[in-house]
């Protein structure tokens, strides 16, 4: 199976990140970056954009550091 593009996961939830994970791998993704935070995430998808990268985004709606009100 060929490589589908990028993913790019940002979840405060180890075990939901690693499903996530697992479960895009199964889907035929291999480059695959999770960040934990939200400040994380903005940082792994700016190197990914520098690259000339567009991944997919799994995004928690809910980040301790990243929410509507901040």
């Amino acid at each position: 199976m060929s490589s589908k593009g990028s993913v790019l996961i940002i979840e405060d939830s180890p075990a939901v990140g690693m499903l996530l994970a697992e479960f895009m791998r199964k889907l035929g993704y291999d480059d695959i970056k999770t960040a934990e935070t939200g400040h994380a995430g903005i940082s792994l998808f700016k190197e990914m954009i520098q690259k000339d990268i567009t991944p997919l985004i799994f995004l928690d709606y809910n980040l301790p550091d990243s929410t509507a009100n901040s």
